[in-house]
């Protein structure tokens, strides 16, 4: 993904960061991870040039460096004038080449592996990132249409759900396509069938029915359980803020659920999310509900002591 209030993590010898990109389009990174991908894109000077590695040692040492090298190297190349790519014509930069790979990424409040899902009146996000060999581009931008803007309007890099429908959009550049669908319904869809089930690696343990879900958790007091909360639809995943699953418990003082993010007084910053939590607060057996939307999965929670 390209600039814009995201986070990125990116390695610059010998330190590894993570980058907040509040730096601005100047001073954003020149390289990041496509996709979340393990390997690291180092910095130019770190691993497109040879006889650089001192000084990337420095520069590693501190977020203002690294901000205002950045900044540095793109009014230079700017200097040249190729908008900074730097390479002879708009789709060409002069550290890694020209593009060869254009990413949409469409934000809805509902999507599938196939597809993105919303309802009339809402509204989402298209974004479109360019790469040369896998690393990303500074200053391009990508042209972005809908199939049918009377289904999906796209403007100024946002989509609006206008009636129910499917559009395709695009995002189109250096003769390069990339394009997903969108699909909008009049009401949000009702989803199919509804998974819960116990995270390993956190306190308790689980047993679960026949069909895999989980049935009893067993959680000592003052602790807390992960659980892995998965909507189905048309036989697959549906996945988005539209889908939050909402607890009840019997008694709330035996055991509660939340979801996303572990009560306040356990994990005030929410640093470790989940689909949901089950946090145990007294010895006692309670019945819990789950429900996303249309459908409710029930089990036992039972809470021991310490």
């Amino acid at each position: 993904m390209p600039p814009g209030g995201r986070t990125r993590s990116w390695t610059l010898f010998p330190h590894s960061y993570t980058v907040h990109s509040y730096y601005g389009p100047y001073l954003a990174p020149l390289g990041w991870n496509r996709h979340g991908r393990s390997r690291p894109v180092v910095p130019p000077l770190a691993g497109h040039m040879n006889g650089f590695k001192s000084l990337s040692t420095k520069l590693g040492r501190s977020h203002l460096r690294i901000g205002l090298f950045s900044a540095a190297f793109y009014f230079l190349a700017s200097a040249c004038g190729d908008g900074g790519l730097g390479g002879g014509d708009d789709c060409t930069s002069l550290l890694y080449g020209r593009a060869d790979d254009v990413d949409l990424y469409l934000s809805t409040s509902e999507w599938s592996p196939t597809r993105h899902l919303m309802v009339v009146g809402e509204v989402g996000t298209a974004e479109a990132s360019f790469y040369a060999g896998g690393d990303y581009i500074v200053g391009l931008d990508a042209t972005i249409r809908s199939s049918d803007p009377s289904v999906v309007r796209v403007s100024g890099g946002g989509l609006t759900a206008v009636r129910a429908g499917s559009a395709t959009i695009s995002a189109e550049g250096c003769g390069l396509t990339d394009q997903g669908s969108v699909a909008v319904s009049a009401a949000p869809l009702p989803i199919e069938a509804l998974e819960v089930f116990r995270i390993s690696g956190w306190p308790g343990t689980a047993t679960n029915d026949s069909t895999g879900n989980l049935a009893l958790l067993i959680l000592p007091v003052g602790e807390s359980s992960a659980l892995g909360i998965q909507a189905i639809r048309d036989g697959g995943p549906v996945f988005g803020s539209g889908l939050r699953p909402t607890f009840a418990s019997s008694n709330t003082a035996v055991a509660e659920g939340t979801a996303n993010c572990r009560p306040p007084e356990v994990d005030p910053t929410c640093n470790v999310f989940s689909d949901g939590w089950i946090t145990g607060r007294a010895v006692g057996t309670v019945e819990m509900r789950v429900t996303v939307r249309n459908i409710t999965r029930s089990f036992q929670v039972q809470v021991t002591s310490p």
